[in-house]
């Protein structure tokens, strides 16, 4: 009787592989891990404020990490990278970005739209850290696959809102402050059992959707998961 492969097998197996990697392998699985959990958290989350250290939200030190642990491979294979166009037009921007900063601390401009404006195109730092990382079909495979889950979270977190708020009394006073503060979605009444909840990662589930149908395509009969 042959032994079914389950989910356990295959952590352990993939725990297996890592630790047989050299430490330039580790970095890069590392990195696309980062990856995959930078996507899942844009696909349901929002802003990202629900998990923050100060300034420094869950979001923004997965990208941080991920781009770090991405620097081995780019310094390794530095006479293939440096020739991508992305790499190019990403540290042209990031000089032009310092040199904006630079000027406009000079001209003492408020300094909250400043830091917040650096904050917003630090996000670019994903671009390397995946041009680096995503680097085959089965990782192209897997950033999508992590945009579907949470789009399916944030579908989830959709219904028990809208259940929350119409099971308990007065529901959307429980719901409607924390969702805002957090950024993940704007609640408005319709009737007393209808409410229209805004995601802020709605686009994602739109994405989700149209990896989801491709997929199904690809299938010969209907896959309910």
């Amino acid at each position: 009787m042959v032994k079914k492969f389950t989910f356990l097998d295959a952590v352990k197996d993939s725990v297996k592989s890592f630790g047989e990697k050299t430490l330039l392998g580790k970095c890069d699985v590392i990195s696309f891990v980062l990856l995959f959990l930078f996507f899942i958290d844009c696909s349901f989350s929002g802003g990202g404020k629900y998990l923050e250290i100060g300034p420094i939200s869950f979001r923004m030190a997965v990208a941080g990490a991920a781009f770090i642990f991405a620097l081995p491979k780019l310094i390794s294979n530095i006479k293939k990278y440096i020739k991508n166009p992305l790499f190019y037009m990403f540290f042209a921007f990031l000089i032009y970005l310092i040199f904006s900063a630079i000027i406009g601390l000079k001209a003492q401009n408020n300094m909250l739209v400043l830091i917040s404006d650096i904050k917003g195109f630090m996000w670019l730092f994903t671009v390397p850290a995946l041009v680096i990382t995503v680097d085959s079909k089965k990782r192209f495979n897997g950033i999508m696959n992590a945009i579907v889950i949470g789009a399916f979270i944030q579908a989830a977190i959709v219904l028990v809102i809208h259940f929350g708020c119409c099971l308990i009394e007065d529901g959307i006073k429980y719901f409607y402050q924390p969702m805002m503060d957090l950024q993940i979605c704007v609640i408005n009444t319709i009737s007393n059992t209808v409410f229209r909840i805004f995601m802020r990662s709605s686009p994602y589930m739109i994405l989700a959707c149209v990896i989801v149908f491709f997929k199904q395509l690809k299938q010969e009969k209907i896959k309910i998961k």
